[in-house]
């Protein structure tokens, strides 16, 4: 059985909306998040969760930005979100002792990476699809997490992108071919990503 809890988690100075959903015994807990404000309304990103959650982990469906902010929040802001999100998972009793990961897409791909560089002692695993890690190699370097990194096969400058992150990062990192389609608009492809995420973190997840 899965509790689910909708919450409100105050992080780095806002306070930001969210769905928890903690498996029986589960082995791990991850954040799941976008670029754009309202993650939590999407339908990928719940489907995604609840792949996650067939698995045995625990997942935060967390949108990045209170509903009153106009514009995106930019990577740094969305980073220190993150950081401060995964920090309250692990004073919750539910998921306290858990090894954490992040799961993120779109323009949250790059955040999720300079937060597993600034946070070695959180992150513990990391999946980036639909987005493109634009941070810099001072960054890159740094990040120890072993990465997933899903990208469009079809979409040549996302995969030299990838490809460029995956030579500088410090960790373990793999490079997962989705067939080029319109992100989100490809059932079989949100339900793959799930699978190929469940995956790492379940491989990571035991490695820790």
């Amino acid at each position: 059985m899965t509790a689910e809890a909708l919450l409100r988690i105050e992080a780095a100075g806002v306070v930001l909306e969210a769905e928890r959903s903690v498996p029986e015994d589960a082995s791990g807990v991850v954040v799941v998040a976008d670029g754009a404000r309202r993650t939590r309304m999407s339908r990928r990103h719940r489907e995604i969760t609840g792949q996650l959650n067939t698995v045995g982990l625990a997942t935060i469906l967390l949108d990045t930005a209170p509903g009153r902010d106009r514009l995106p929040p930019d990577t740094g802001l969305v980073s220190g979100r993150l950081a401060a999100v995964l920090d309250w998972a692990g004073g919750r009793p539910e998921t306290a002792g858990l090894p954490c990961g992040l799961l993120c897409s779109g323009t949250a791909v790059a955040a999720g990476l300079l937060t597993a560089a600034r946070r070695i002692d959180l992150v513990r695993a990391l999946v980036g699809w639909d987005g493109r890690p634009n941070v810099g190699v001072t960054t890159l370097v740094q990040v120890a997490a072993p990465t997933l990194l899903a990208v469009d096969s079809g979409d040549q400058s996302a995969v030299q992108a990838c490809e460029y992150a995956a030579a500088h990062l410090a960790g373990v990192c793999k490079l997962h071919s989705m067939p080029g389609t319109v992100p989100g608009e490809n059932g079989e492809r949100t339900e793959a990503v799930g699978r190929a995420a469940a995956a790492w973190f379940g491989e990571h997840f035991r490695d820790d």
